[in-house]
């Protein structure tokens, strides 16, 4: 299914995945959508989508709502502390009170490699649908922003999904974006790397894309260096890691 979803597109390249960098936080919903005054259940939590390798995650630092107008709702107070498979996963709810796409923005925790004298932050993404298509493709201004160009939802099997990497509010070339497919119980075998995680990279004007060629919940990452950071009296090197989520329909 793979091969012919890529012949029929024609323009998506997949290479290797590097294993270490298939680390994704994942931000999911109960559904696909909601109506107006209708929660959506958003689990959010760290690991391997393909292989269900699970990591640990601190609470997040922020999580908003920026509705379609731009006006931002927080919920921080709404996320609750919960596990899988022993590992930390944070749950809170979200429910619409107008029609218009909101997009959910999560900043993790921001982690320090000391021996590396580098630091990497985390910003994760998933647009909520209500009722009318508008503000899907809204920035929210991260220092590294994955910004859709293909509406979010929708979508089925073998859907193209098109996009640009933004770095510091500026079109990226050349940046690596991953997508990987999200399995709800860990795989009975576990194909080589090339299998697991597709990647493709940015052209001139930051733009990419990609084809997303089964049903289920789909990560798209990037990441880039974002410059220095000063901390305890030491400079830091900083990496800014993306995640954007959609959900996939079955063709029929």
């Amino acid at each position: 299914m793979r091969q012919k979803c890529l012949l029929l597109t024609g323009c998506i390249v997949l290479a290797s995945a590097i294993s270490a960098s298939a680390h994704f936080d994942i931000l999911i919903g109960d559904k696909p959508w909601v109506d107006r005054g209708e929660a959506m259940t958003l689990k959010y939590y760290h690991g391997h989508p393909f292989e269900v390798e699970l990591g640990n995650r601190q609470p997040p630092v922020s999580v908003v709502a920026v509705h379609e107008n731009g006006d931002v709702e927080d919920l921080n107070d709404s996320v609750e502390k919960k596990s899988i498979s022993d590992h930390p996963c944070y749950v809170f709810t979200y429910t619409p009170k107008r029609s218009g796409d909101t997009v959910i923005a999560i900043e993790s925790d921001r982690h320090f490699w000391e021996d590396r004298d580098a630091c990497v932050d985390f910003f994760t993404k998933l647009v909520v649908h209500c009722r009318r298509s508008v503000g899907w493709d809204q920035e929210i201004g991260h220092p590294v922003e994955i910004i859709p160009y293909t509406r979010p939802y929708g979508m089925r099997e073998c859907s193209v999904f098109c996009g640009q990497v933004k770095v510091n509010g500026e079109p990226a070339e050349g940046i690596e974006v991953e997508f990987e497919r999200l399995n709800e119980t860990p795989p009975t075998s576990i194909p080589d790397e090339p299998l697991i995680t597709g990647i493709v990279k940015t052209d001139k004007d930051g733009n990419f894309q990609l084809t997303l060629d089964q049903e289920g919940w789909w990560g798209i990452g990037t990441h880039a260096e974002t410059g220095t950071i000063e901390h305890d009296g030491k400079t830091y090197d900083r990496e800014v890691r993306a995640f954007f989520w959609v959900y996939v329909h079955p063709r029929h």
